[in-house]
C-alpha cells in the first residue's frame, strides 16, 4: 500500500494538469471575493455566506474543477495506456485504487480549504472590521467551511469513479459538468409541474442538489415558495454520500473484475 500511495502522489504532484487546476482554484477564489465591494452597510451572516459560498455557487464551480484532478488520476491511467505497467508493477488492485481515492481526496481537502481561506481574506482586506467583526464561524458558517471542503472531496471522488467506469475522460468530465449545472436542473423544473405531483419528492434524492444544502445558510426555496423539496443539510449530505458509495463502488467492482 505505501508504494501505490507514493507512485500515486508522484503521478499527482508530476502532471501540469494538477498545477493548472490548482491555480485556477486560487484565481476563481479570489475572483469571486471582489463582489464585496459592492457590500455597504452593517453585515450580517446571509452577507458572509454570499461572500464564502455565493449560495453554493462558487463552491460548485472550484468543485466541479478539481473533479477533474479524480478524473485524471484515472482516467489518464486509460487515455495514454499506462494502466498496465501500472498494474504491473502494483498488481494488488485494490491498493492501487485506494491510494488514488486516499491521494485525491486529500489533495482536493487542501486545496479547497486553502481556497476558501483566500477568499476570506480578499474579503477581509476589502470589508475590514465589518466582517471580522462577526467573527470566523458565526452559526451556522463553521457547517459552511465544512460543508464546502466536503463537498469539493465528494465532487472529486465522484469524478475518479466515473472515470473508471468509463475508463474515458471525456465522459466523466462531461457527467461531471452535466450533472449538477444542467440535468438536475431540469429535473427539478419537471418535477415542479402538476402532472409530477406524485413523485415530486424524488427531487430530494438528486444527488448534487442534496450535497449543495449543507452550505445552505439562509432558509431553502425552490422558486414556488415550496421549500419541501430541499432535504436538510445533513440529509443532504447523507444522500450525496450515498450516491459516492454507489457510484465508487461499482468503479471499485469492475476494476477488480475487468481486463486492464
Amino acid at each position: 500500500m505505501r508504494g501505490a500511495l507514493r507512485y500515486e502522489w508522484v503521478r499527482l504532484r508530476t502532471l501540469r494538469s494538477t498545477w493548472w487546476l490548482t491555480g485556477l482554484s486560487f484565481l476563481i477564489a479570489v475572483l469571486l471575493g471582489l463582489p464585496a465591494l459592492g457590500m455597504d452597510g452593517t453585515l450580517t451572516v446571509v452577507d458572509y455566506g454570499d461572500i464564502l459560498t455565493e449560495g453554493g455557487l462558487s463552491v460548485l464551480l472550484i468543485s466541479v474543477l478539481l473533479s477533474m484532478i479524480g478524473i485524471f488520476a484515472i482516467g489518464h491511467e486509460y487515455r495514454y495506456g499506462t494502466i498496465r505497467p501500472t498494474l504491473s508493477a502494483l498488481p494488488h488492485r485494490s491498493n492501487v485504487l485506494a491510494a488514488k481515492v486516499i491521494v485525491v481526496a486529500g489533495y482536493v481537502f487542501v486545496v479547497t480549504l486553502l481556497a476558501l481561506v483566500v477568499r476570506y481574506i480578499v474579503a477581509a482586506l476589502i470589508l475590514g472590521h465589518r466582517l471580522l467583526d462577526l467573527g470566523l464561524f458565526p452559526s451556522p458558517m463553521a457547517r459552511v467551511w465544512i460543508g464546502s471542503i466536503v463537498y469539493s472531496v465528494i465532487v472529486a471522488l465522484v469524478g475518479l469513479a466515473l472515470a473508471g467506469l468509463f475508463r474515458s475522460v471525456p465522459a466523466a468530465i462531461v457527467t461531471v459538468i452535466l450533472l449538477p449545472l444542467l440535468v438536475e436542473t431540469i429535473l427539478r423544473g419537471l418535477l415542479t409541474l402538476h402532472v409530477f405531483h406524485s413523485i415530486r419528492g424524488f427531487a430530494k434524492a438528486l444527488p448534487f442538489t442534496a450535497g449543495l444544502q449543507i452550505l445552505r445558510y439562509q432558509p431553502a426555496d425552490n422558486g414556488d415558495g415550496n421549500n419541501g423539496s430541499f432535504p436538510s443539510p445533513v440529509d443532504g449530505l447523507l444522500i450525496f454520500i450515498a450516491f459516492l458509495v454507489i457510484v465508487l463502488g461499482l468503479s471499485w467492482v469492475l476494476f477488480e473484475k475487468r481486463d486492464a
